[in-house]
């Protein structure tokens, strides 16, 4: 609210919705988006974790195994309650059964992490002043397309 552009617009008449939908907005959506993000990776994790310790979030049922031993069965059969439900065959011959919801888990956290990352380098790209670019772009031309002046400019360097 500090900014040259809200002070303009305030002595043009501008209104508070006007200041929210046009001025903050651009600054706030990003910002939301990063979070929302950086939320669902740790709803993820939660969840992963909630199902190692059986509490289930779609409900539970109790049934025998071929031993006559209760265990706890998702009713929903997400993936934190396959998680939950395989997690002791980890330990035995066959741990490719619980090691398909921790690869999706996994592979959902991940590609969560890469949005993340993204998302931060856009809007990095986005808030550096246009001069930055500009000095960038004189730098990568070929020296042929270069004066005698930026020729010798790029020596020192």
């Amino acid at each position: 609210m500090k900014k040259e552009f809200i002070d303009g617009a305030r002595v043009l008449g501008a209104r508070e919705f006007h200041f929210i939908k046009n001025h903050l907005r651009p600054f706030i959506v990003p910002q939301v988006y990063l979070v929302l993000i950086r939320e669902f990776i740790a709803t993820m994790l939660l969840i992963s974790h909630l199902g190692m310790l059986e509490i289930f979030i779609g409900g539970f049922r109790i049934a025998e195994d071929l031993f006559n031993k209760q265990t706890f069965l998702s009713l929903s059969h997400e993936w934190s309650g396959s998680l939950g439900t395989w997690w002791q065959f980890l330990w035995t011959t066959y741990p490719w059964i619980a090691f398909i919801p921790v690869v999706f888990f996994t592979l959902t956290i991940l590609a969560g992490k890469m949005m993340l990352v993204g998302l931060s380098k856009e809007l990095e790209k986005s808030s550096i002043p246009q001069e930055a670019g500009l000095v960038e772009e004189k730098q990568n031309r070929s020296r042929a397309d270069q004066g005698l002046f930026e020729m010798v400019e790029s020596r020192k360097m």
